[in-house]
């Protein structure tokens, strides 16, 4: 039987997910060391926005363990927020300033070019993921190319984020970042969703080889069988999904 961990999402805004990032891969760990192993993670709206950076984050810093899943589904997503200063474009003023954080890098610099009085100083965040997580053991389960059950359920996860001590705010752009989601991946999108074009993108930090995407007729929603095209909607959801994770387990 395949294991799913499920990461719901939940109404915010950009600088609250920003500032939830780092918590939230650390949970992720935790419930791998807890509950794990899951075959595939599934993600909803910011949930597959955080289950992203997670997995941005494993492939960059450590490129020779193992995956902590086989395949991952984003339903709804949108573009990952960093939790490392060393990815992705600082968006520190707009963030603070509150400011929607465009989709595309070259909106980005421009709405920066559009902004006066902003500090072009360049931050840097003294207690980066990187700095932070310098030394300490990933776990075993994810050293290993193929791990054991018995082996990822006794792994120790790494040491807590820690607030950072510079503030600063990243985000993903596929222009700049060159890391890629390795495994198999679905991406299901709403065409009515006004975050379509940022979920459009995301698809974009992924391997086109192993990706598949499925656009329904709702918006930013799970759909279900009621309506004209929810029968149908629902099966094809299915049936990418299911191809994904059979690309993860059997190539």
């Amino acid at each position: 039987m395949v294991k799913i961990l499920m990461v719901h999402g939940f109404g915010t805004n950009d600088a609250i997910f920003e500032t939830q990032t780092a918590s939230g891969h650390q949970s992720l760990y935790d419930v791998i060391e807890d509950e794990g192993p899951f075959e595939v993670a599934w993600g909803f709206s910011g949930g597959a926005m955080i289950l992203a950076s997670f997995l941005l984050h494993h492939t960059h810093f450590h490129p020779h363990s193992c995956p902590p899943f086989r395949s991952a589904i984003f339903m709804n997503s949108y573009m990952p927020w960093s939790a490392s200063s060393s990815l992705g474009k600082d968006v520190t003023h707009l963030v603070i300033t509150q400011q929607a954080v465009p989709c595309t890098l070259a909106e980005t610099e421009q709405l920066y070019k559009n902004i006066t009085h902003q500090d072009d100083t360049p931050r840097r965040n003294s207690d980066s993921l990187e700095d932070r997580r310098n030394g300490s053991l990933l776990p075993p389960m994810l050293q290993q190319q193929h791990p054991s059950p018995a082996s990822i359920s006794t792994f120790q996860p790494p040491h807590p984020y820690q607030i950072k001590s510079a503030y600063t705010s990243h985000r993903f752009f596929p222009e700049i970042d060159k890391v890629r989601i390795p495994i198999p991946t679905a991406h299901i999108l709403g065409t009515q969703d006004s975050l379509l074009e940022s979920g459009i993108r995301m698809t974009e930090m992924c391997h086109g080889k192993v990706m598949r995407v499925y656009k329904h007729a709702g918006g930013h929603e799970i759909p279900s069988r009621i309506g004209k095209n929810g029968t149908r909607d629902v099966e094809r959801i299915r049936e990418t999904v299911e191809k994904t994770v059979q690309r993860a387990e059997f190539g």
